[in-house]
């Protein structure tokens, strides 16, 4: 029975291993300007209030921060349909 038990928490340590992301993607994506610009947004949204920033700023530089990221990501699809596969 113990053997049993151990294969199957064996096996769920695999599973759970094999679905982690490869370190090399996690690093890329860490270290892009869409993923600071995203933390500074939801930052911005956390902590708006308590820097003094009213609304209607924290509104401006969140649709700021939005527009970026979905420009730079329409420019990443553009230069990868672009360029040839790895």
């Amino acid at each position: 029975m113990r053997l049993k038990q151990k294969i199957k928490t064996i096996l769920l340590a695999r599973k759970i291993l094999d679905a982690l992301p490869d370190p090399q993607i996690m690093k890329e994506k860490i270290t892009s300007r869409k993923f600071w610009a995203l933390i500074a947004g939801a930052a911005m949204v956390s902590f708006g209030d308590q820097l003094g920033l009213s609304p209607d700023t924290t509104q401006y530089v969140v649709q700021l921060v939005v527009a970026y990221i979905i420009g730079q990501g329409a420019v990443d699809a553009v230069s990868s349909l672009k360029s040839p596969a790895k």
